[in-house]
């Protein structure tokens, strides 16, 4: 988080009491504050009837200290965070009489991508066929990349998916597996939020790791006379990407607005420079675009706050729009394409995709788990728009291994505007990733990534003082955070917002104005209606 304010020190602060009028608090010390702004219900967005888990909602309290006084009180409350907890009803209006509480959502429910009824799916590698060799590196320029001098500092890929394996083309170096301190209460800062612990290895006997498969795509062992090949190689140096499982997904095989948001906190804290998020919301085993899920999406500005790239599929059933989360702005939408660089049937599209890459077909490892946890050999095809979105999310780790202070906006935009364009009329709005292009663009200064269609800048100031971390939202967000955690003198701070179309910049369609109170010792979030 890079938003900093100065604060009034001998005068202390003002409170507004009237609409003219002031009364000096003087500062008593620092608190905790997350801002967020109310948007009127014009920003909307086609949408389809989404999950969300029965009986779980996501309550945020005005203070820290409100949900603090619920304990004793035979309310069900399972993952607290600051002032923001997973609490258990029978309905949301329940929950929205408790006294303190801000805003409740429901938990939506999470799913990887399914995986289109492909021909090949279930074909095993074999050496001497070409049909299974890894034609798509040459597609997005791996070569290029394998030899380019610059990829020297070694960055993290955070995977967030159903865990790992062991393998025998997947160095143990590859991994990072160090604990940070995990919370065992809350699930926070651990590689296995799902079940509030530090052992992210993938639990299933009977099905492949999903996870694993992306893991080799993005950190396979290269030019070691086995298996496949990843971008994971320079020329003999050390590799420049290290991954980080992160298991986001219970025993049953789903996951959450709260699991997911506490994982990708904790790649955060890891030092995850890149985060794969190959999912999706679900209804029905159809990927969504729902309207907002506002706790997810102040996960994903807290990461983009950070720098941190969040690569994020398409979605794998056809539709003409982005599935969420891949349609945040503070994600990068990643769509599959084939073998002839044309659209792969399955895959989502529409004004809001970013980047396509390879995902029918695609040699991935093929990680199975047994008691003894033992290396495994195997490999196999498969296909999706979660097998491209990795091979992305490898590419923004090289960026950011040549170049380590590069901004989000740098290698974003370098990626995009180094992109291929296609020829297909479905992938119009997206850009062909080659990552052998994208490495020579990031050592100039790359233009910032162009604003999408249906998005909204908000200029922010907070006494007087701008908001310097971007505050940029989608077209189906009514939550807009501006900034989560912020240390803040304590008192009272005055919010004024102007909302702005990207596509129309200078013209104000939504203006915001309130005050922000800040507790001393305490963690306090604010909403801020505009109209």
């Amino acid at each position: 988080m890079t938003t900093t304010f100065k604060v009034f020190s001998m005068l202390g602060l003002a409170l507004l009491v009237g609409c003219n009028s002031y009364v000096i608090l003087p500062p008593d010390g620092q608190g905790q504050a997350t801002l967020n702004l109310i948007l009127p219900s014009g920003v909307t967005s086609q949408s389809q009837q989404t999950a969300p888990i029965p009986g779980e909602y996501i309550v945020t309290f005005q203070k820290a200290s409100d949900l603090q006084k619920l304990s004793g009180t035979g309310v069900v409350i399972t993952q607290p965070h600051n002032n923001q907890a997973l609490l258990k009803a029978s309905s949301a209006e329940e929950l929205r009489n408790l006294p303190g509480v801000l805003r409740v959502q429901p938990n939506y429910r999470y799913q990887k991508q399914l995986t289109p009824n492909d021909p090949y799916l279930d074909q095993p590698w074999e050496p001497t066929d070409p049909d299974t060799h890894q034609w798509y590196l040459d597609q997005i320029g791996a070569a290029g990349a394998w030899n380019d001098p610059g990829t020297t500092t070694q960055v993290k890929v955070a995977v967030l998916d159903d865990g790992y394996t062991h393998h025998e083309d997947l160095k143990g170096s590859h991994l990072d597996l160090q604990p940070i301190g995990c919370n065992q209460a809350t699930g926070e800062r651990c590689l296995n939020p799902a079940d509030k612990n530090d052992d992210p290895y993938y639990p299933d006997e009977s099905l492949a790791s999903h996870g694993m498969s992306l893991i080799g795509l993005i950190g396979a062992t290269t030019n070691n006379g086995k298996g496949m090949a990843s971008l994971n190689f320079n020329a003999g140096q050390q590799a420049p990407i290290q991954v980080v499982p992160i298991n986001i997904y219970t025993p049953s095989g789903s996951s959450s607005t709260d699991i997911i948001a506490r994982g990708i906190r904790t790649a955060i804290a890891k030092g995850a420079k890149v985060i794969n998020l190959s999912l999706c919301m679900s209804s029905g085993g159809v990927c969504t675009n729902t309207v907002s899920d506002p706790v997810l999406d102040q996960a994903l500005k807290e990461a983009r706050d950070a720098g941190v790239v969040v690569m994020a599929s398409a979605g794998n059933n056809g539709k003409s729009f982005v599935a969420y989360p891949a349609n945040s702005v503070n994600a990068v939408s990643v769509g599959a394409t084939n073998l002839n660089k044309e659209k792969a049937t399955f895959s989502h599209y529409g004004g809001h995709l970013r980047l396509v890459a390879p995902g029918q077909d695609l040699l991935v490892f093929n990680g199975r788990t047994d008691d003894q946890r033992s290396v495994q050999t195997e490999y196999m095809l498969n296909s999706g728009t979660s097998f491209s979105a990795p091979l992305a999310a490898a590419a923004a780790a090289l960026l950011f291994s040549k170049r380590p202070t590069a901004t989000w906006d740098q290698v974003v935009g370098a990626l995009i505007h180094s992109g291929d364009d296609l020829t297909d009329p479905t992938l119009k709005d997206a850009k062909f990733l080659r990552i052998d292009k994208a490495l020579q663009e990031i050592g100039g200064n790359p233009p910032a990534p162009p604003a999408l269609r249906g998005s909204y800048q908000a200029h922010v100031t907070v006494s007087g003082v701008k908001v310097n971390s971007p505050v940029v939202f989608a077209f189906g967000t009514n939550v807009a955070n501006v900034f989560s955690s912020q240390t803040l003198e304590s008192g009272a701070y005055r919010v004024r917002a102007t909302i702005e179309d990207r596509y129309q910049p200078g013209k104000t369609i939504y203006s915001c104005e309130g005050t922000m109170v800040v507790a001393p010792d305490d963690s306090t979030t604010t909403d801020i209606q505009c109209k």
